[in-house]
Parts: C-alpha cells; sequence; structure tokens
C-alpha cells in the first residue's frame, strides 16, 4: 500500500496542474469569445447594410430609368454624382443602350451628333476596342452615358457583350428580366467587386437598354477599427471561373505578446443578385494579464482534485482483492481452454497435412461468398497471393469476368443466389456454373487455366458452407494447342514454298531486304504500342502489302489487310473521323501483328533455305546486258564508261525501267482481277540512280501504277464507249533538266476529277476554300493528304487513304518532290522530280551511255 500511494500521489499533483491550466484557458476563452463575437457583430451589422444600400441604390437606378427615353450625359451626370456621393461603395455608373444590328448607322450618327469623333466609331485610338456588333446574335449594348467622374476615362460606344463577363450577365438579364449580378472581378487596389445590372424599359415593358453599377464589396465591411485584432476572408467565384476561392484577405496585425492558446471562428453565407458570398472571420486568443478571478478558480479545482485523489485511494484497495479472486478464476479456465485447445490441434494437423499434400486449389467459402482459413497451400500459389482468408471469392478467383458477357454474368449471378439455394436448388442450379476458368494473378500477371469443382455443405437444407476445388490444366492445353500449331505451321510452309517457287528470286530478295527493318518497327509497335508511331506504322502496312502483292507473297498481302480492317475504326479515330471511343492499346494487341509477323518469317525462312545469296556485284542486271553494246558504241567515252564502272563497283545501281518491267506480271493479273486489260509500253532509254533511292521509288511505283489500273484505266467497254482502244497503256517518260530529272509514270485513263477531289477532302474537312478559288494544282494536291480516298468501299488494294500519304513520305525522305498532273478524259500522269545527286547514268535510245556528274 505504501508503495502504491506513492505513484498516486504523484498523479494528483499532475491533475491538479492539468486543472489549473483548464481552468486559465477556459476563462480567457471565454472573455475571448465574447470580445470576438462583439466586434464581428459590428462587421456583420456594416455589411448587411451595406447589402441593402447596395440594393437601394439599384432600386434608385431602376426608377430613374423610367425616364431614359429623355436621358443624356449630363443629366446621367448629375444624377449618378448623386447617387454615388450617398454610397461609397460605388465605384460607377454607366448606361449602355440596346442597339439592334439593322440600326448600327442610326446608333454611329447618334454618336456623331454628341460630339464623338470618326476615330472613335472606327476602332478608337490607344488601347481602346473596336465597336462591333456581338456575332452570337443581331445586336450589342454599347456605352452612351457614364457618372460624372469617368466622362474622360470613358469609352463611348464600347459594345459590353465583347467582355465575357458583361456578356453572361446582360444575356441573363435579358432571359430572367431582373436585375442581375457579374461574376465577381478584382478592382486595381486589390478590393473584390461585381458589376449590377437593371434592365432599362420604355413604355411598351420592352428592355431598350442596361444600366450597370460597379459594387466595391469590401467597403462593405464598414470600419476598419472594427475589425482590429481579427482576419477576415472574403469567398466568391471569379469572372470566367467555376471554383470559389478565398478572393480577399483582411489579415490581423495585432503583436502576439503571448502564447497561442487557440481561435475561434464565425462563417456567413449571402446569395444577392445571383452572386454567392462568404465571409470568414477568425480571432486569435492570448492570455491577458492573472487576475483574482484566475486564482480562484485554480484553487477550487485543486481542491476539487484533492478530494478525487482521496476516493481513489480507497477505492484502490478493494480493487486489489477483486483482482486477486479474479486471477483465480481465470487460472481454472485457462486450464480447460489449453485441454480444448490441444484437441483441436490434433484434429487441425490432420486436416492440414491432407491439404499440405494436395496440388489443387481447395478453399472453404461461407454464405457471404468470404474464404475461410482452412485452404490448401497450393491456392496461394496457383492464385499468386500472399494470402486470402477473408477475401470475397468473386473477388479472387472471379475478378476477371465480366458481368456483361452472357456466360460470365450468368455465372456469377448463380454464384450469388446458391448461397441462399437448398439441396434441391444447388442439384438444378449448378450446371449453369463455369467449368473452366482462364486466371490471371494480379501479383504475378501468370495466366493459368483452371478446371473448377463445387461442393455444398448444408444444415438442415440451409447452406452453410461450399467447397472450390480447382486444378491447373494450362499445361494439357496447351499440350493441344501445341499440337494444331504444328498442323497451321505444316499448312502455312506448304502455301509459302508454292508462292515462293511461282515469284522472282531477285525481286523477293530486294523484298526481304528492303523490309526487314520495317517489320522490326511493326513488331515492336506490336509490344509497345504508341499512339504517335501508329500512322507511320500504318503507311508501312499498306507499303508492304502493296509490294507483297507485287511480288508474288499473296498470303502475306492478305495477312497485312486484314490487320488494316481490325485497325479502321483506330485509324478514322486518329484521323478525326471517328468520334466514338476506341481502346488504342486493345485494338492494337487483338488485330493480327503476331500473324503478320509469324507469315513474313515463314517467307523469309523458306526463301534463306532454298536459296543462297551469291550476287556480289551491285550492278543492275540491265546494266549488266547493255555493257556489250555500251562497248561497242562510237557515241560512249572511254574514260566515262571507265568512270561508270569505277562508281558502279562502289555502290548499288538501279534500272528504273528494269524496276518498271518488274511489276508487268503482277499487274497483269490485277488488271484481270478488275476485268481490264493493259499494255505496258517500255521506253528504249533508261536512268540509272543511287541505291538509295530505291526503297521510295519501288513504293511510289506499287501506289501509283496500282492506283492507275484500279481508279485511272476505265473498262473496255467505256474505253470503246469513249473512242479509245479496249487497252490501256501505262508508260514512262523523262525529261533532263538543270538540277532534276522529271520521271514521270503516264496512264491514258479517265484522268482525275478535280471536283469530285474537292468534293470528298471538302466532306473530310481538308479544305474550306470555294472551288473557284482553289487552283488545280492545290486541288491536286489533296490527293496527298492523310486519310483522303476516291474510293467509298475499302478493298485489298485501296480505299482507306494511307498509300499516296505514305509515297509522299518516302520520296520526301530522299528529296525527291512529287505531284499530280491530268487531263480529264486523257490520262493522269505522276511527276516524279529526282535530284542530279541520285542520278548515276542516262542509256539514251541511241546506244549512247552518258554519266551525271
Amino acid at each position: 500500500m505504501i508503495n502504491m500511494r506513492r505513484p498516486l500521489l504523484l498523479i494528483l499533483v499532475l491533475l491538479m496542474s492539468a486543472a489549473a491550466l483548464s481552468a486559465a484557458w477556459a476563462y480567457v476563452l471565454s472573455v475571448g469569445r465574447a470580445a470576438f463575437e462583439a466586434d464581428i457583430l459590428k462587421v456583420k451589422q456594416s455589411f448587411f447594410e451595406g447589402v441593402k444600400a447596395a440594393e437601394s441604390a439599384v432600386q434608385s437606378v431602376e426608377s430613374f430609368s423610367e425616364a431614359i427615353g429623355t436621358i443624356d450625359q449630363e443629366r446621367f451626370g448629375r444624377f449618378t454624382a448623386d447617387l454615388m456621393t450617398k454610397s461609397p461603395f460605388l465605384m460607377g455608373v454607366i448606361y449602355y443602350q440596346r442597339v439592334a444590328d439593322a440600326g448600327r448607322l442610326e446608333y454611329e450618327a447618334e454618336l456623331r451628333g454628341k460630339g464623338i469623333g470618326e476615330t472613335i466609331l472606327e476602332g478608337g485610338v490607344g488601347d481602346s476596342p473596336d465597336i462591333r456588333p456581338a456575332k452570337v446574335g443581331n445586336e450589342y449594348f454599347a456605352v452612351t452615358a457614364v457618372d460624372a467622374g469617368a466622362r474622360e476615362a470613358s469609352y463611348f460606344g464600347w459594345n459590353a457583350l465583347t467582355d465575357p463577363n458583361k456578356d453572361v450577365a446582360i444575356k441573363k438579364l435579358l432571359s430572367v428580366g431582373e436585375p442581375v449580378a457579374s461574376g465577381a472581378f478584382l478592382l486595381d487596389n486589390g478590393n473584390i467587386a461585381i458589376e449590377i445590372f437593371a434592365p432599362v424599359r420604355n413604355r411598351d415593358a420592352a428592355i431598350v437598354g442596361v444600366i450597370g453599377a460597379t459594387v466595391d464589396l469590401t467597403r462593405l465591411l464598414g470600419d476598419e477599427r472594427w475589425r482590429e485584432g481579427v482576419t477576415i476572408v472574403m469567398t466568391t467565384v471569379l469572372a470566367g471561373e467555376s471554383i470559389a476561392k478565398d478572393i480577399y484577405r483582411y489579415l490581423d496585425r495585432s503583436e502576439a505578446a503571448w502564447p497561442n492558446l487557440g481561435s475561434i471562428t464565425s462563417k456567413i453565407e449571402l446569395d444577392r443578385f445571383g452572386q454567392q458570398l462568404g465571409l470568414k472571420f477568425e480571432k486569435q486568443l492570448y492570455p491577458g494579464r492573472v487576475n483574482l478571478t484566475i486564482i480562484w478558480l485554480t484553487l477550487a479545482a485543486c481542491l476539487l482534485l484533492a478530494l478525487l485523489g482521496s476516493y481513489l485511494l480507497l477505492t484502490y484497495e478493494k480493487l486489489q482483492k477483486s483482482l486477486a479472486g479474479l486471477a483465480e478464476a481465470n487460472s481454472s479456465l485457462e486450464r480447460r481452454v489449453n485441454e480444448r485447445t490441444l484437441d483441436l490441434k490434433l484434429a487441425h494437423a490432420e486436416v492440414k497435412e491432407i491439404l499440405d499434400n494436395l496440388d489443387d486449389l481447395v478453399v472453404t467459402v461461407d454464405p457471404e461468398m468470404k474464404i475461410g482459413a482452412t485452404h490448401s497451400p497450393a491456392s496461394l500459389r496457383l492464385l499468386g497471393r500472399d494470402a486470402i482468408v477473408g477475401c470475397s471469392l468473386t473477388d479472387v478467383l472471379f475478378k476477371d469476368l465480366d458481368r456483361h458477357d452472357a456466360n460470365q454474368g450468368k455465372h456469377l449471378f448463380v454464384m450469388e443466389m446458391l448461397r441462399h439455394s437448398d439441396p434441391f436448388q444447388w442439384s438444378i442450379s449448378t450446371h449453369d456454373l463455369m467449368p473452366v476458368l482462364r486466371y490471371k494473378s494480379s501479383e504475378t500477371s501468370a495466366e493459368r487455366t483452371l478446371s473448377l469443382r463445387y461442393s455444398p455443405i448444408f444444415e438442415n437444407d440451409v447452406f452453410r458452407k461450399m467447397i472450390v476445388v480447382a486444378s491447373d490444366v494450362t499445361e494439357i492445353l496447351a499440350l493441344r494447342a501445341s499440337l494444331a500449331a504444328r498442323e497451321k505451321e505444316s499448312t502455312l510452309r506448304e502455301t509459302v514454298l508454292l508462292e515462293i517457287a511461282a515469284s522472282d528470286k531477285r525481286q523477293l530478295r530486294g523484298f526481304f531486304k528492303e523490309f526487314e527493318a520495317r517489320m522490326e518497327e511493326i513488331r515492336t509497335f506490336s509490344l509497345q504500342p504508341d499512339p504517335q508511331a501508329t500512322l507511320p506504322i500504318l503507311r508501312s502496312l499498306h507499303t508492304i502489302k502493296g509490294t507483297a502483292r507485287s511480288v508474288g507473297l499473296k498470303l502475306l498481302a492478305k495477312c497485312v489487310h486484314a490487320v488494316e480492317d481490325q485497325l479502321e475504326p483506330l485509324r478514322l479515330t486518329l484521323m478525326g473521323s471517328n468520334s466514338e471511343h476506341v481502346d488504342f492499346e486493345a485494338s492494337v494487341r487483338s488485330s493480327g501483328f503476331t500473324e503478320i509477323h509469324s507469315v513474313y518469317t515463314a517467307y523469309h525462312r523458306i526463301f534463306v533455305e532454298l536459296f543462297t545469296d551469291t550476287e556480289s556485284s551491285p550492278l543492275a542486271p540491265r546494266f549488266i546486258s547493255r555493257l556489250g553494246n555500251f562497248l561497242g558504241s562510237v557515241k560512249t567515252d572511254r574514260k566515262e564508261l571507265a568512270n561508270w564502272f569505277e562508281m558502279s563497283q562502289n555502290e548499288e545501281v538501279l534500272s528504273v525501267v528494269e524496276i518498271f518491267e518488274g511489276f508487268f506480271p503482277t499487274l497483269q493479273e490485277l488488271a484481270g482481277e478488275l476485268g481490264k486489260e493493259l499494255i505496258f509500253e517500255t521506253p528504249q532509254w533508261d536512268l540509272y540512280i543511287a541505291g538509295s533511292l530505291k526503297s521510295a521509288l519501288q513504293e511510289a511505283f506499287t501506289h501509283v501504277l496500282r492506283n492507275a489500273i484500279d481508279h485511272g484505266i476505265e473498262d473496255p467497254e467505256e474505253r470503246t464507249s469513249s473512242g479509245k482502244p479496249s487497252k490501256g497503256k501505262l508508260w514512262l517518260t523523262f525529261e533532263d533538266r538543270i538540277q532534276h530529272t522529271l520521271l514521270t509514270i503516264c496512264d491514258d485513263g479517265r484522268g482525275i476529277n478535280l471536283k469530285r477531289v474537292y468534293d470528298l477532302a471538302q466532306s473530310k474537312q481538308l479544305v474550306n476554300q470555294p472551288f473557284a478559288d482553289m487552283h488545280e494544282n492545290q486541288i491536286l494536291d489533296l490527293l496527298f493528304a492523310p486519310g483522303f480516298s476516291t474510293k467509298t468501299e475499302i478493298s485489298e488494294l485501296s480505299g482507306r487513304g494511307v498509300g499516296l500519304d505514305a509515297v509522299r513520305v518516302a520520296l520526301k525522305r530522299c528529296g525527291v518532290e512529287c505531284r499530280f498532273s491530268s487531263k480529264t478524259g486523257h490520262g493522269s500522269y505522276f511527276e516524279m522530280l529526282i535530284p542530279r545527286s541520285a542520278l548515276r547514268f542516262v542509256a539514251t535510245p541511241e546506244a549512247e551511255l552518258r554519266m551525271i556528274s
């Protein structure tokens, strides 16, 4: 007992000290609150009186407006001067006359009659805004008269609707027909103000104008001496914003000579003229000098606590006796609990041994669908989680199921209903539960296929628990899929072998060399989709499709076309032609990029198996075949021929005519599919260009020649009826110029319909000029715009608006400019200006070899 009293006495002293401090603080708080309430009462009264005065001023303005038909600047100035003297919170009063757009000239004449100069009517001087009608309507509100003090600083004739803040308020006034307030705004002195607008009506009650009065809200707070020692914050929504902010703050600048014991606050909110205003008052509390009241309160608190301490000492002795009896009872209860716990441990050990040796997921689920404590360790491994006890089975095992899917939604619904079922209901409903589930762990991202079994436990026909067993069948299904993939790969290899055997070996070698890097870019894009790279990737896909078809790789072309179909909604969205939301990553990942890469890899692997690249010379075959003619020609200088050999050995030299001829077989096949007949006119001249242009030039030939057959060349019946031969013709021309060589791909088809091109471009919002104001070259240049196509339906050949866009981009990278020209009914011409730096040799029809310097 002696040892226990000392700490109790210590506690008693501490409590007494705390009580004394509490009493002192309570006193300071009560005194400070009374003074605070007295101070802010004056401020509130002043503010409310100021608000009433503002309302009274507005009523005065409305009364004055009844005679507005005879108002002039002098009369208005006298009225506002008297009103502003009585209302110091008014910063300015302006009359805005309502002017119809049709009456603007009469209004300007009225301004001139009042002595206002031409410079004001024509836009003013300095920083003054223009006088112009509001475009959102057929009228405007112009300044006609201002208060007397603002005569020299005002801009008469200024349109109030050009100010967004005034525009919103005036339009609201016109709809409600009552005074309204603008959004709050800051004055130059830092105060906050609003502008109250009152309607001005004629005898027919029609609104002929608006009077705006600027009210300084800060001045409504009254005498600054009342605010001493108090922090005041004004809250409102500023013009042009939607969220209320602390706009004005009057700080408490009194010196804090004592520690801060706390703060007290008060708030008020007002709604005037549609403007929400909030005022917050806050005062910091500091202790003053100690007086007798505080001393008496402290002594009384100490005496009270001493009596309480004595009572606690007596109570403590009784508590000790009670605790001794409770300890004996706890000891007996503990022995019984230990015996029962041992029995439970033995039973639990047997269950745990069974569960530990299972490879399947085994969990128990209560009627609330919560997972119980009994589960197999394999459950955590299969689910990829550290803990599952107490978690919802739906949130853990069925978290990826979609309620909007028919089968998955039915499964979730039945699971929800089974917890209220009896044995009969269970037996007729469990066939709707999913027997197999694709499960992906949110922690490990490992995806597994689980086979599910469900077993209920009933007590008196009431559902009490369910055992769920899941077996991992991922490897079994993977083995089945592997067998199916091998069968598919065998079919793919057979198709690829047939196409490679029927294709030109040299063209295939060039195809794989050109598109190896692009295929790698496409594969990288499919793994890491980037919205910025989507349109360039679509251009590459379109080029690969056209080139693959040209060299005979039809299966690859079909795979690329299928991916383009999948990505069409995404392309339209990126081009701004589709307003519906498209999930970017989901579209890319589900579009079949993997199939493209697999087919391309199969082509390349089989090509390498069948052929060995033994060509070491970079010389074009046509270049080599003409050597005999050139060597025997007297027109070719021997020294120039030697330079030709030397340069050709250092870089790849391409024959333009040979590239052109390489497209003949596939173009003839394409023409046959479209029911058209073609003649290819091979030129007697030839150009030899640098190998760096190979990719761009082949891409241009691919798209332009296919477009010429698909769009330009007419059907045989149409050609015959227009007096043309039934067979269409494609040919090349070139013209040597000072800094460039003009290479042109020509056809004798129907030409390009300029009006149709313009109409299609206008429907896609690619042009806003009138058709008559546009030059022919400007209209033809629209053919290169991204997303532009003259085909109304998408086919494997065209219709996406990607081809010519890709051609221009590829040529421009090599310094080649391109354009279209056309003669209606006679054909179209695709012109390429090839820089002289990319030309190597010219073979003329006269068997002359000429080197380009």
